[in-house]
């Protein structure tokens, strides 16, 4: 039920009533405190907690009744010091839980608000980024021919424009980035898997690279086929490539191949190790669309390789969910 609602006080009463009835046509040794929480946490959870204690007084005045030697036949009624503490004591167990729910209550409010103004926020991101983005990357490639062509430019200044256009392309990729990571960890963020030829996206990631000429890209001969979201599955190699390839003159080796049921893309650097967390992109990105990430820190001096794994089409797997397996397979 909402916040507020006024049929939770009727449902609440209508409860209490219920269980009260129950209450006295039962044997008197047949306990139904627990019972008497329903109306307490129900409308503690619309109300608030000033409610709920108004319903834990109600409910044990009319259990204390319920069980009286007044309404049923009683042989052993206890003193009435202990009726009292007996019913002191169930109200304030009853208060505890009616102040508990309040809390759940007000602490799954507030972060259904901070996940809704996240939601709010990526949106905007979504919206909002892609056009200014859009347009410097229009005039970047407007004046790109005549760049290009004219004999007179400084090699200079030639530089300066292949600077100017892959720092662009550089932002483009870290906006994607932001908004993905605010998709997959809200779950807000759809794949839509289907036959893929793997050895084609790692292609289509190593082309739209930055620093190309410092990919070694490498397939296996036989077809590799795989079950995942093409989108998905080229931005999270890209994702991987980028990071790699931000120590300068550093060769990067991108290797497609079987392994088992899965087709793997393996992305090797040399030279000084790379933090795992560094992939967190890409590991968000394989591990929502059914396949998974790992990271192998070689020798001192030998580099890293990451390898992302998607289940082939021939072996797809029941439920598309991660491996727990921690370690490449061969």
């Amino acid at each position: 039920m909402r916040r507020g609602s006024s049929l939770a006080v009727l449902v609440a009463f209508a409860v209490l009533a219920l269980v009260a009835l129950l209450d006295l046509l039962t044997p008197a040794d047949v306990d139904f405190h627990e019972f008497y929480l329903v109306p307490v946490v129900l409308t503690a959870w619309v109300f608030g907690w000033r409610t709920g204690v108004l319903f834990a007084l109600l409910a044990t005045g009319i259990e204390v009744v319920v069980d009286s030697p007044w309404l049923r036949s009683v042989p052993d009624w206890p003193p009435a010091l202990t009726v009292a503490w007996n019913a002191l004591s169930d109200f304030i167990a009853l208060t505890v839980v009616a102040v508990v729910t309040d809390r759940v209550y007000q602490e799954r409010d507030r972060w259904q608000k901070v996940n809704d103004e996240r939601s709010r926020l990526l949106h905007l991101l979504e919206q909002e980024i892609p056009r200014p983005l859009h347009a410097i990357d229009w005039f970047a490639r407007t004046f790109e021919e005549a760049v290009v062509r004219e004999v007179k430019l400084s090699q200079t200044l030639r530089q300066q424009f292949e600077i100017l256009r892959h720092h662009i392309q550089e932002v483009n990729f870290l906006a994607n980035d932001l908004v993905r990571i605010g998709r997959v960890r809200s779950g807000e963020l759809v794949f839509t898997p289907e036959s893929v030829d793997l050895k084609q996206v790692a292609a289509e990631a190593a082309e739209e690279t930055i620093d190309r000429n410092r990919l070694v890209v490498q397939t296996a001969s036989d077809d590799i086929v795989v079950y995942a979201d093409p989108d998905a599955l080229r931005h999270a190699i890209s994702a991987v490539i980028g990071r790699l390839l931000e120590t300068p003159h550093e060769t990067v080796e991108v290797f497609a191949r079987r392994s088992e049921g899965d087709g793997v893309v393996e992305i090797t650097r040399r030279g000084a190790l790379v933090k795992e967390q560094e992939f967190e992109l890409a590991n968000l990105l394989m591990a929502a669309n059914g396949g998974r990430l790992w990271v192998v820190q070689r020798a001192a001096g030998l580099g890293t390789r990451v390898s992302l794994a998607a289940p082939l089409v021939a072996g797809v797997r029941a439920a598309l969910t991660p491996s727990s397996e921690g370690a490449p397979r061969t």
